[in-house]
C-alpha cells in the first residue's frame, strides 16, 4: 500500500493519500488488537488486499489513464454498504483494475483502455474485456447486453477478424450489498460453503 501511494503521489495525488491512510491505519490497529472487531475493519481489509495487488501487477496504462482510474477508485465511499448507483463507479474502476492485474500477473500482457476496459494479447489474438459489476440482481442481464453492444463497436473498431471479446462480470455488487458475511473455520470449508449459497 506504501509502495501504491508513492505511485499515485508520483502522478499528483494527495500526499498522504487518505484512502491509503485509511486502510494503513486499520491495518496497524489489527497489530496491536487482532480480530475484525467491525464491518469497517472487514472491508478495509477487502480493499486493501484488493489495492495491494492492483500494485503488484500493475498493467499497462498511460499517466493520464492512470490518473483518471485511481481518481475514480478513491472517490467512492470506504464502506461498501454506503455505496450507491450514484457513487459505485470507485468500486466498479477497481474490479476493472484487480482484472487486468490478475491478468497481468498470469502473464498476459495487458492494457487498461477506455473502450474497452481492458485489451490484452492470447494465443496471438488480440482480447477485448469490457468490465460490468451490476449494482443489482436486475441490473445483471442490462449490463451484459451493454457490455456486448461495446465489444461489438470495439472488435468492427479493430477490424480484425481474429480479434475476441468477453464480458467479465462481478456479482459481488449484485448478490451481496455489503450486509452478509460468510464465516467457515478454514479455508477447505470456504468451496463448499460458497456452493451452498
Amino acid at each position: 500500500l506504501l509502495r501504491l501511494e508513492r505511485v499515485l503521489v508520483g502522478h499528483g495525488f494527495e500526499d498522504p493519500v487518505p484512502r491509503i491512510q485509511f486502510h494503513l491505519a486499520v491495518l496497524r490497529r489489527l497489530r496491536q488488537r487482532p480480530g475484525i472487531d467491525s464491518d469497517e475493519t472487514l472491508w478495509s481489509l477487502v480493499e486493501a488486499t484488493e489495492l495491494a495487488d492492483v500494485y503488484c501487477s500493475l498493467p499497462i496504462m498511460s499517466a493520464r489513464t492512470l490518473r483518471e482510474k485511481f481518481r475514480a477508485v478513491l472517490d467512492g465511499p470506504c464502506n461498501p454498504q454506503q455505496e450507491t448507483a450514484a457513487s459505485n463507479l470507485a468500486r466498479n474502476t477497481l474490479f476493472e483494475l484487480t482484472m487486468a492485474g490478475w491478468l497481468s500477473h498470469k502473464g498476459i500482457p495487458t492494457r487498461i483502455c477506455h473502450n474497452p476496459d481492458i485489451s490484452c494479447v492470447m494465443a496471438d489474438r488480440l482480447l477485448f474485456i469490457q468490465c460490468k459489476r451490476p449494482f443489482s440482481r436486475q441490473k445483471i442481464e442490462t449490463n451484459i447486453k451493454r457490455a456486448c453492444k461495446q465489444l461489438s463497436v470495439d472488435l468492427d473498431t479493430a477490424n480484425d477478424l481474429r480479434s475476441r471479446g468477453v464480458v467479465a462480470v462481478s456479482m459481488t455488487r449484485a448478490i451481496n450489498p455489503g450486509t452478509m458475511f460468510l464465516q467457515v473455520r478454514t479455508e477447505a470449508d470456504l468451496t463448499p460453503a460458497l456452493s451452498r449459497q
